[in-house]
């Protein structure tokens, strides 16, 4: 998402985590943490060089979808509510730093495996 741009091998290192369905707002901060502690150097052009309009006024948006394959209003946020405690955990945020602050021990299925990579730390990220 975003402004991304590499050869797919570096999905070998760095997998897209699987267990962080219908987040539309924060998996490009947890792929790029994740990335980026996995020994990947991220640049950023200082100057806007690509837009993105997001206005789809006649179709669907991925969250209404959601709801209707679920077949009730609001199932998106809530599962949102939920997974986005898995990206917290794995960013380190104060209220979801420990796992037993993390609402459902399920969340961080597989952490080890979709979690900070071994070159870089967490400190050195948030620096």
């Amino acid at each position: 998402a975003g402004f991304l741009f590499s050869h797919a091998s570096f999905l070998r290192l760095a997998p897209y985590d699987p267990y962080l369905p219908w987040i539309f707002m924060g998996e490009e901060l947890a792929h790029t943490f994740r990335l980026w502690t996995a020994g990947f150097d991220i640049y950023s052009p200082n100057l806007d060089v690509l837009r993105h309009a997001y206005r789809r006024e006649n179709t669907h948006k991925f969250w209404e979808n959601v709801d209707r394959a679920f077949a009730t209003g609001g199932i998106h946020n809530a599962l949102v509510n939920l997974t986005v405690q898995r990206i917290q955990h794995l960013l380190g945020w104060p209220e979801a730093a420990q796992p037993s602050q993390v609402a459902e021990a399920w969340l961080l299925h597989r952490k080890d495996q979709f979690g900070a990579g071994a070159v870089r730390s967490r400190d050195a990220f948030d620096a």
